[in-house]
């Protein structure tokens, strides 16, 4: 207080110039203010030096470090790095500015990943916050590629980063490191060319500040050659003027007569210039307007009109705008801020040595501050040079590569003859990354090939149980399954195993984004059509089953049974062509943790949810139609229908899916491998139970591994073996018979056309009386008539109650009759075949007598009139 005093009053002080860096500057700025005079530095950048509120008296002919943020960002993004930047602050107001400065404009730039770190004294070591261990291992973990340093002392600072960054192989030519501040570049390269680990952070590093004009134009900069004008006089006339004349004293600088011709300006000299510039022009116009308001201030006290006073104050209009500033700063502070030499410095607007002078950066509230537009910046590149004849042991060097004029958000940066700028990597291409690849989730090869295992496995049983139905399609199990609908079982099966191929890629495997596309697309098609298939065709396979013993037709055939079969499978057709066209299935890797960048593959399309409901329900309906039908075919023999077999099938089916899709919607986001595994795994079951349960039971009967005995043939043996009473219904084969239909039994229904006869106490000249010729239908194969009866549909029996079979009347009535042969038995055919029930008008037929005997008629044909001809009005036209 005392020299701030002792100077105001003896009023010997006009302005203060500089100093050139932050804490000095601050501090000069409080000076200034005790005394009422400009502050004005060339170097210093803290974002409060300037405001108003705090130094009102301040100015700069540099900018603040909210233009430094933009730029900072702006020259990573003119590298390509447009994302993940770390940046590494020292805990100071110097290091909390420019870190707060830089992560707003990378916000402002589009970046979505910035994080920061703090370092301070004793700067070694990993404590939070503090250590540059802690620093740089956290960058390290999270994988951020592109870092800057925002550093006040580098030459302490430095060393302990590059050290950390050597261990944890940050200097390895992967990352792009930026560095700006209060930085001495000269002193830097010498750092590095003394020390490896510095030299392996800093080649390849950029450095950006603010930059004279005769660095990047010195042909044509007006500064640059006025220097170089100056003579001995000029040297004499500061080496007189230097306050320090001791030579041997600290701080003293003799210059020698050629010093204009033989040395350059220092970094900043002509924002120093303009500094000193601007004091004087400030005060030329400060008394420029003493000057104006002179006479102004006379004629207001002379003249009595008001209005021409008020007008007259208004000269030039800056006056009124700079009182305004001033009422805003007393009302804000209560600082005396009417001196009019400030005022004046902030309403210029001038070419200088560094380009356009103008300030007022932040309007009314940092006036001092100069405008970021009318500054350049320049990037400077260190590389290794060789061994300099004047300096051998400098092995690192600056270069300035490219400077920015305008705005700082644009990336429209200029090159210079030291172009390009050359990172770590040796190349002037910067790398690829902008962070170390996040984790991906590939799918491992090792699961992977548990997947197409089981692929290959479900297509190699398919393909056998193929060859085993075409090889033994005239055996009996397989002639009653009907080898058609067998077939289009496995193709469906067969279609459905290549789901599980479209599903086992991604890009760790070699896949482009267009085929990665294509399996997406085809996977729908191939998991759903092939499911559907296999049980519409078990549907269509009951339901011809079913027609037969509806006894409305004259022929089954396959045609008139595959219409829901076609009908299902075109609807299922209709919604994945739409998706295909309207929305279809894309490879996409969605990033399921922002902060890490974390992210899984998988096929994605906007309207997913609507087609797969609409396939769902498609498949559901397959599946539950299959259902119904087996339940209604139950009661027929187990040889013409696989009622049980299906039923386990959707049984298991709906367990493995009532299981597997909660658990695949939790794995979806938690690991690919079990989420491809689980997948998998669902589509093998679905196959592997409809062929395994289909086509394995008929397998084994047709090689002789099973032989079935009497008590399986049919799900209902005791139903099947029936008897005929006078007035009531006949079970006959398993298929009731109204009483008015004369008839003895159904000896057969399918390709063996099997026959429920009645053994139990006949003689064998009676059963043989039963003696049939065996006819395939379903496969449309037929047997020899000499062929053995394939298995009976009910036991032999020993007894001789009449009561129990009506044996004893069939014996009686066969003594009066011709013997029983059934010359005709009829099958349910193929599409060539003319198809009739088991009995007709070559068929044996019977009557009821009043006492509920059977009796045999001696002709067939008399059986047909018989039967066609019931008086009681009930007979059924068996001709079909």
């Amino acid at each position: 207080k005392f020299l701030i005093d002792e100077a105001y009053a003896q009023n010997r002080y006009c302005a203060i110039v500089g100093p050139y860096t932050n804490t000095p500057a601050i501090e000069a700025a409080k000076v200034a203010a005790g005394m009422r005079i400009p502050m004005v530095t060339h170097g210093a950048d803290d974002n409060g030096l300037t405001s108003v509120f705090v130094n009102p008296q301040a100015a700069r002919t540099a900018v603040n470090l909210h233009a430094m943020g933009e730029v900072v960002v702006n020259w990573f993004r003119s590298h390509g790095r447009t994302d993940f930047l770390a940046t590494i602050a020292v805990v100071a107001e110097f290091g909390d500015q420019f870190r707060q400065t830089v992560d707003n404009a990378a916000k402002e730039a589009g970046f979505r990943h910035h994080e920061y770190f703090v370092i301070a004294p004793p700067w070694e070591g990993f404590e939070v916050n503090r250590g540059v261990g802690y620093a740089l291992q956290g960058i390290r973990n999270l994988g951020f590629r592109n870092i800057f340093l925002a550093l006040n002392n580098p030459a302490v600072q430095i060393p302990f980063i590059a050290d950390y960054a050597e261990q944890f192989e940050m200097n390895q030519g992967d990352h792009v490191w930026g560095v700006s501040g209060n930085i001495d570049f000269g002193e830097l390269a010498y750092m590095a060319s003394q020390n490896a680990n510095i030299s392996k952070l800093v080649n390849g590093m950029g450095a950006l500040r603010v930059v004279d004009g005769f660095t990047y134009r010195p042909e044509t900069d007006a500064f640059l050659q006025v220097w170089k004008e100056q003579n001995a006089t000029t040297v004499d006339r500061i080496n007189d003027l230097h306050p320090i004349q001791n030579v041997n004293a600290t701080g003293y600088y003799h210059a020698e007569p050629d010093y204009f011709q033989t040395e350059l300006p220092q970094q900043g000299a002509a924002f120093m210039y303009d500094a000193v510039m601007s004091v004087g022009l400030g005060k030329c116009l400060f008394e420029q307007r003493e000057e104006l308001e002179a006479p102004l201030a006379d004629e207001q006290e002379n003249s009595a009109d008001g209005v021409r006073r008020k007008n007259r104050r208004r000269i030039k209009g800056q006056q009124a705008k700079r009182q305004e500033q001033r009422q805003l700063q007393k009302g804000k502070k209560g600082v005396d801020t009417t001196n009019s030499h400030i005022n004046a410095i902030f309403d210029l607007d001038f070419e200088g040595a560094s380009g356009r002078i103008a300030f007022g950066e932040n309007g009314v509230f940092s006036p001092g501050s100069r405008q970021r537009g009318t500054v350049t910046y320049g990037a400077y590149n260190f590389r290794p040079v060789n061994n300099d004849a004047m300096n051998p042991n400098v092995t690192t060097w600056y270069h300035l590569t490219d400077y920015l004029q305008g705005s700082t958000t644009e990336p429209n940066w200029t090159q210079t003859d030291l172009s390009p700028f050359v990172f770590s990597s040796g190349l002037s291409t910067p790398p690829p990354l902008n962070r170390d690849l996040p984790e991906q989730n590939y799918l491992s090869p090792a699961i992977q090939a548990t997947g197409l295992a089981f692929m290959a496995l479900a297509l190699a049983i398919t393909l056998t149980s193929t060859f085993v139905v075409y090889h033994y399609e005239d055996s009996p199990s397989f002639r009653q399954g009907q080898p058609a609908f067998l077939y289009v079982l496995m193709l469906g099966a067969f279609t459905m195993s290549w789901g599980i191929f479209t599903i086992s890629f991604d890009e760790s495997f070699g896949w482009t984004e267009n085929m990665l596309d294509a399996a997406c697309v085809t996977t729908p098609w191939l998991i759903s059509v092939g499911y559907m298939t296999m049980y519409l065709a078990m549907f269509s396979k009951l339901w011809r089953v079913n027609k037969v013993l509806q006894f409305r037709r004259r022929q089954v055939m396959i045609r008139h049974v595959v219409g829901p079969f076609i009908g299902v499978l075109l609807a299922a057709i209709a919604v994945l062509l739409t998706w295909t066209l309207l929305d279809p299935f894309t490879w996409e890797r969605q990033v399921v943790d922002d902060f890490t960048g974390e992210s899984y593959g998988r096929c994605h399309s906007e309207h997913e949810i609507v087609f797969v409901t609409a396939l769902i329900i498609l498949m559901a309906i397959s599946t539950f139609a299959c259902a119904f039908m087996a339940f209604k075919c139950r009661e027929i023999d187990s040889r013409f229908q696989e009622s049980n077999w299906i039923f386990y099938t959707i049984f298991l089916q709906i367990q493995v899916l009532l299981v597997g899709i909660p658990v695949l919607v939790i794995l979806q986001d938690a690991s690919a491998d079990a989420t491809y595994l689980g997948r998998s795994l669902v589509i093998f079951v679905v196959v592997m139970t409809n062929v395994v349960l289909m086509i394995w039971p008929k397998a084994f009967v047709a090689l002789g591994i099973v032989t079935l005995g009497p008590a399986n043939q049919s799900s209902n043996n005791s139903k099947a073996q029936g008897s005929v009473s006078g007035g009531g219904s006949a079970l006959v084969s398993g298929v009731v018979l109204p009483s008015g239909a004369r008839s003895s039994a159904i000896s057969g229904l399918s390709n063996s056309a099997y026959v429920s006869e009645t053994r139990d106490s006949c003689d064998t000249s009676t059963a043989g009386a039963f003696r049939h010729d065996e006819r395939s239908s379903l496969g449309g194969i037929s047997e020899d008539d000499e062929s053995e009866d394939f298995t009976r549909m009910t036991a032999p029996s020993t007894s001789t109650d009449p009561s129990r079979s009506g044996c004893s009347s069939l014996a009686s009535s066969r003594a009066s009759s011709t013997s029983i042969r059934n010359s005709r038995q009829e099958r349910i055919p193929d599409d060539n075949d003319d198809v009739r029930p088991p009995w007709s008008a070559a068929s044996r037929a019977s009557t009821h007598d009043t006492s509920g005997s059977v009796a045999a008629s001696s002709t067939g044909a008399q059986a047909d009139d018989e039967m066609n001809s019931s008086s009681n009005g009930d007979g059924i036209d068996i001709s079909a």
